[in-house]
């Protein structure tokens, strides 16, 4: 019997913007070539000693961040702290299995 792997062709996350879920965006997820520097980044958050090492850390984290979002929500990723901005890039990056949208007989 065949083994189903949907992450092998998937390309986008589903992000939603409010809590209802009702306004949503697609966004292309990080390339495999990033995941070094997401791992690096969370190696050197766990070395920060300094606020200064602390802050370039978030920073390398909103680049990495900004490569795939589109500029006018990417433009707002300051305003998160560390522990949401890392939950978005592991979003981008893994996915997640409810991403994909819900066929019409699976209503909440």
């Amino acid at each position: 019997m065949p083994k189903y792997f949907p992450k092998l062709k998937q390309t986008h996350v589903r992000i939603d913007l409010d809590a209802e879920g009702k306004e949503s965006i697609s966004c292309p997820m990080l390339p495999v070539d990033a995941l070094p520097e997401l791992n690096a980044c969370s190696e050197a958050l766990g070395c920060a000693d300094t606020v200064e090492k602390y802050m370039q850390v978030k920073d390398r984290m909103i680049a990495l961040a900004q490569t795939v979002l589109p500029a006018e929500y990417a433009k707002n990723l300051p305003r998160f702290q560390v522990d949401k901005l890392s939950e978005l890039l592991a979003y981008l990056m893994y996915g997640d299995s409810d991403d994909q949208p819900k066929k019409p007989d699976e209503k909440n």
